[in-house]
């Protein structure tokens, strides 16, 4: 099996998925689900934050903590894009990194071909 192959192979079971991404948006996106799994958890913390600003504010001011809410999840459509797509850069450059030299950035495993980097759905390692 030719180096591209594998690491195809390696991406194609670790990559985030844009699908899934917008789908955690929808239902969780109040709590940042789509930015954690997009591996950005300071904006899942941003987004948290926002969710729970307008209970803290009073009344006159309610309305203008709501629009910047609602700012917050139009501009989440895009950032969610940007996000994971940054994440699945992270996930090829390692993925060359462990076929290239056959050391896993995550675990120091050293592979070769008698030693194949295995890993389960969800990308962790199976030894």
């Amino acid at each position: 099996m030719n180096t591209n192959t594998q690491i195809e192979l390696l991406y194609g079971t670790r990559k985030k998925s844009m699908v899934v991404a917008y789908l955690l948006g929808a239902f969780l996106g109040a709590f940042g689900a789509n930015y954690f799994y997009a591996k950005r958890p300071e904006l899942a913390c941003v987004v948290i934050f926002l969710f729970f600003f307008p209970y803290q504010v009073t009344s006159p001011y309610m309305i203008w903590a709501y629009i910047l809410y609602i700012i917050a999840i139009l501009s989440g459509v895009v950032i969610t894009y940007f996000a994971v797509n940054d994440a699945n850069d992270k996930i090829l450059t390692e993925c060359k990194l462990i076929v290239e030299t056959g050391i896993s950035s995550q675990s120091g495993i050293p592979t070769s071909p008698d030693n194949p980097v295995v890993t389960d759905d969800k990308g962790a390692i199976v030894k």
